[in-house]
């Protein structure tokens, strides 16, 4: 038998560039850099917007049923409708889904990411009612206040539009930050 030569390993490249930070976590967010930051909440928002897209798409397809709408504004009237609704059923399992869809993904980390990017921007909107919807939603499962939030699955939407807004805001942070300064 001949002894075979084992062929050398290709050197691993040395790679270029500031070293990957470690504490960037979510439970650490004041000690990730703007674009560590940026990258985590692109991640969040466009989890938040596919809970929304679905929320959309199920209330959507309560179009087909018919006499929905019409049903539930004449009940709002007090002018009869029918309480047992298709439609009005179908609207609240949307927004309950919604509600626990968003409760299950993101919001613990929507809170987290809220309160980091105010503290670090300071511009933007507080929108202390939305959140307290949020905190609503993660009390106690069967509880008052989670029941009460969960009722209001539309939600999820404003609080993509609010970290949306932080995102576009920290997109602008992040690109200035890249432009050679000439003066130094």
């Amino acid at each position: 038998m001949q002894d075979r030569a084992k062929p050398t390993p290709a050197p691993v490249p040395t790679p270029i560039g500031p070293p990957i930070s470690r504490s960037c976590r979510n439970d650490h967010l004041n000690e990730c850099s703007d674009e560590e930051l940026l990258d985590r909440l692109k991640l969040l928002v466009t989890s938040i917007l596919a809970i929304d897209e679905e929320y959309s798409a199920d209330t959507k397809r309560l179009d087909d049923i018919k006499g929905g709408k019409l049903d539930w504004l004449r009940e709002l009237a007090g002018i009869g409708g029918d309480k047992d609704s298709k439609w009005l059923k179908g609207f609240e399992l949307a927004r309950k889904k919604a509600s626990d869809h968003f409760r299950d993904c993101c919001a613990d980390t929507a809170l987290v990411y809220h309160k980091e990017l105010l503290q670090r921007y300071h511009e933007g909107s507080e929108n202390a009612e939305l959140y307290e919807w949020v905190q609503g939603l993660l009390r106690p499962v069967g509880s008052k206040e989670w029941k009460k939030a969960r009722d209001d699955g539309f939600k999820v939407v404003n609080v993509y539009f609010d970290l949306h807004f932080y995102q576009i805001h920290l997109e602008y942070v992040v690109a200035v930050s890249r432009i050679p300064n000439r003066h130094s």
